[in-house]
């Protein structure tokens, strides 16, 4: 075979990516899947290309979900930060001030607490960050990819387990001595 008049220099590779990438299309399956290789996520530039990228995608996800735990609990924190620095201004003004209502001879009660505009805000952030990521691992749910369905799992699990202690709520002195204390 005599390849000495084949002319290699002029070679169209047709836009090809000559990066060493796969140049296969993406595997989008709306089934249940293992798909490893060549799945794509989201967009075409999340195409899994190879086991590290996917073992990246995996372990993202895991962490986005973690992420979204422990912004829900820095939420409950700053809820309750900006309670007691409200419960606390109260507890400075004197006590016909902070009641409401008429002198009837009902039971007076205390004026509602409402946030700040600035403290809405804040709040509002945090509800935004939790709400878009929390959508974004509910879109790459619908791949339905088994490793990253797992992942969203797992992910939920350890972000609860390590963001939720605060959740059992506090024991009264008087439910401590009834016996009537936390359930968990």
């Amino acid at each position: 075979m005599d390849n000495g008049s084949m002319d290699h220099g002029s070679m169209d590779m047709g836009g090809m990516d000559m990066g060493g990438g796969s140049d296969a299309a993406c595997r989008v399956s709306m089934l249940w899947n293992w798909n490893i290789h060549d799945a794509c996520f989201l967009s075409e530039q999340w195409h899994i290309r190879n086991t590290g990228a996917f073992a990246g995608t995996v372990i993202s996800v895991f962490l986005i979900v973690v992420f979204i735990e422990c912004v829900r609990r820095f939420a409950r924190e700053y809820d309750r930060s900006i309670v007691a620095e409200y419960q606390a201004k109260l507890a400075a003004v004197p006590v016909d001030a902070k009641l409401t209502g008429e002198s009837n001879g009902s039971v007076r009660t205390m004026k509602p607490f409402r946030p700040t505009v600035k403290q809405q805000f804040i709040r509002s952030l945090f509800y935004f960050v939790q709400f878009s990521a929390a959508y974004i691992v509910m879109l790459l749910a619908m791949y339905f990819n088994g490793y990253i369905i797992f992942a969203i799992f797992l992910g939920g699990f350890a972000g609860f387990f390590v963001s939720s202690w605060d959740t059992c709520g506090a024991v009264e002195a008087e439910d401590q001595a009834a016996g009537n204390g936390c359930c968990c």
